[in-house]
């Protein structure tokens, strides 16, 4: 099937873009950037097996922090793209295989979320919107990589992925993190 990818130029320069925000969820900034600084948030933790609001910050911080560097060498890699008109063939299979990276990013990220155990008293709503984003960024993510894949173009998944990369990123802020959702 001969698929033309011609009109797909923007589509690579807005897919760069949405990485970058992407990345952003894991707090993309320098990795040298100092210590995430624990909340002084007042959860008690006292639901079964959740942590005290300050303790859950601290660890959801330093997944993001863990994180990182990945993140940054994808950003590089997804850089390499910026401008390059995904017509080519290859071009097409480079982006696609970016963003199947960043499936995997999201789901390491998701799994070490899902290992902090039950949100803290009070943030249950929130922390369930968090973790929800991050599930639908990872589906979301593996249907931009599918479309690339077959050559079809992604431009509606990657809005709404930009758009719940936003949301995300505002509640990482509403719960506390310094480092997760921080740009």
């Amino acid at each position: 099937m001969d698929v033309s990818l011609s009109g797909m130029t923007r589509t690579a320069i807005l897919l760069l873009a949405v990485l970058a925000l992407g990345l952003a969820a894991c707090g993309g900034g320098d990795d040298d950037g100092g210590d995430a600084t624990p909340g002084t948030g007042g959860g008690t933790g006292s639901s079964a097996g959740a942590l005290p609001k300050d303790e859950f910050i601290e660890r959801g911080d330093q997944i993001c922090k863990d994180l990182q560097k990945k993140a940054q060498a994808l950003g590089r890699e997804a850089q390499a793209l910026a401008g390059v008109p995904l017509d080519d063939p290859e071009t097409t299979k480079a982006a696609a295989k970016i963003w199947h990276k960043q499936v995997d990013l999201v789901q390491e990220l998701k799994t070490k979320f899902d290992a902090l155990g039950p949100p803290p008293d009070g943030e249950e709503t929130t922390v369930g919107d968090f973790r929800s984003d991050i599930a639908q960024a990872l589906t979301l993510g593996k249907q931009i990589a599918a479309a690339l894949d077959k050559g079809d173009d992604p431009t509606v998944l990657v809005g709404d992925y930009t758009e719940l990369i936003d949301a995300s990123n505002a509640t990482a802020g509403l719960i506390g993190f310094k480092v997760c959702g921080q740009v």
